[in-house]
């Protein structure tokens, strides 16, 4: 029988295992470059990471305390002050507008959900033209409190029972907040994340307290997918099309699909459209890294890997580091701001390719001991903590999702110095 302990491991080995099958024999059919060395690394990858979830799991001792979390009225408004004021500057910086207070937030939110596709299109047309910058001040500053938006998400779930009617009225209308720049641009990004983080963050809460029953978890998992599903494919419906689309996304001819567009107006046939886009957004990320696989390493400083990191580099700096990138010298193959680029890629800027497979072996490491820590101590920053590591998991075939962006990898080092220190007694 499968030890608790593994559990983590098994699953993110299954869902990893899973995408390279749906690069290979999915319904996009996708010419791999430099292939033997592509199964080479994907092996060593894969092969670092159970080796360092591994040697986590057989080191970490039972025998350790129970940690303790209590609920806190004022630590509760002061969060919801800060995540709040981050989900106005990403409101902010999402809809290119030039108010901290949206007071058309409705009216846009109307239109991004009628015309996606139109919003889209104008918000990258705006991007592109370079007529739009963001404030030097708060790009710099709101490192320091963005990850509060995830952070209230969570400390709302897990003292679910302390908040009064009022208090958990304001949680409502915060989740509006933080999904709001998804619907008004018509993006599907924020929505996912705010889906996958809740539901995540809600089982780990039942873990803690023994309510898991893993048949009602199934059910439940399978509903609130339909739901970013369902809005990614009213969203590629509109901005994607057919297809046929997919036969002409590689300037090479590599990519090509064996199966017609089904009809939209049958549940079958919607939700077959949004999963076989899905798959392209998931895995595409794979035919990005052979690409990449034939240039030589050119060290990038530690900035390679994010995107955000890249762009505080410019910014405070003027230092631009982007041209040195992997995925900038396969652009003209495979257009780095228009399609995806895995994790694997995208952090071997900075390590090179065989050093990825340090990373994948201290991600290993670290979601054992994360996992443990939460089993057996009750942790509250590891369950914190771990809706983010799924979200990486899940994006690592596509893109480096969690640390290209700046409220997720504010988040992740806040919560992991939190949690590091959460046993040697130090509260916030």
């Amino acid at each position: 029988m499968l030890s608790k302990k593994f559990i983590p491991l098994f699953v993110v080995e299954f869902y990893l295992i899973s995408t390279l099958l749906i690069f290979f024999f999915g319904p996009l059919s996708f010419k791999v470059h430099n292939f033997e060395v592509f199964v080479i690394l994907m092996l060593l990858y894969h092969v670092s990471f159970i080796v360092g979830y591994y040697l986590a799991s057989v080191g970490y001792s039972k025998d350790v305390c129970r940690l303790n979390f209590s609920f806190d009225n004022l630590r509760f408004y002061f969060i919801f002050a800060f995540a709040t004021l981050a989900c106005l500057i990403t409101y902010k910086n999402v809809m290119l507008g030039t108010s901290l207070i949206p007071v058309d937030i409705f009216a846009q939110v109307a239109r991004g959900i009628s015309s996606p596709a139109e919003v889209y299109i104008e918000r990258l047309e705006i991007i592109n033209s370079g007529l739009y910058s963001t404030s030097r001040l708060i790009n710099v500053t709101s490192v320091f409190f963005m990850f509060f938006k995830f952070l209230f998400i969570f400390y709302a779930i897990y003292f679910w029972k302390y908040l009064s009617l009022v208090k958990k009225v304001l949680f409502f209308i915060y989740c509006f907040l933080f999904v709001s720049p998804s619907l008004a641009g018509g993006i599907n990004s924020i929505l996912f994340y705010f889906i996958i983080f809740s539901f995540v963050s809600l089982f780990f809460v039942k873990l803690m307290r023994g309510e898991v029953r893993m048949l009602r978890v199934l059910v439940m998992l399978f509903f609130v997918l339909l739901i970013p599903v369902g809005f990614f494919g009213y969203i590629m419906s509109l901005r994607g099309g057919g297809f046929e689309f997919f036969n002409n996304i590689s300037p090479l001819g590599d990519i090509s699909i064996n199966i017609l567009t089904p009809a939209l107006d049958s549940f079958y046939g919607f939700y077959l459209y949004s999963l076989v886009w899905i798959s392209s957004y998931l895995v595409q990320g794979y035919y990005g890294f052979s690409l990449a696989l034939g240039q030589d390493w050119i060290w990038t400083y530690g900035f390679g890997s994010s995107h955000f990191l890249q762009n505080q580099l410019l910014i405070i700096f003027g230092i631009d580091v982007s041209d040195l990138t992997f995925q900038a010298r396969v652009s003209s193959f495979w257009d780095e701001k228009a399609m995806w680029h895995s994790f694997y890629g995208q952090v071997a800027n900075d390590v090179s390719f065989v050093g990825v497979s340090l990373v994948m072996f201290l991600f290993g490491f670290l979601l054992s001991r994360v996992w443990c820590s939460i089993i057996y101590q009750k942790s509250f920053y590891g369950s914190a903590l771990m809706p983010l590591l799924v979200i990486f998991f899940i994006f690592i075939p596509a893109n480096n999702q969690v640390f290209g962006f700046i409220d997720t990898i504010s988040y992740f080092f806040a919560m992991l110095i939190l949690w590091f220190f959460e046993d040697k007694r130090i509260r916030v």
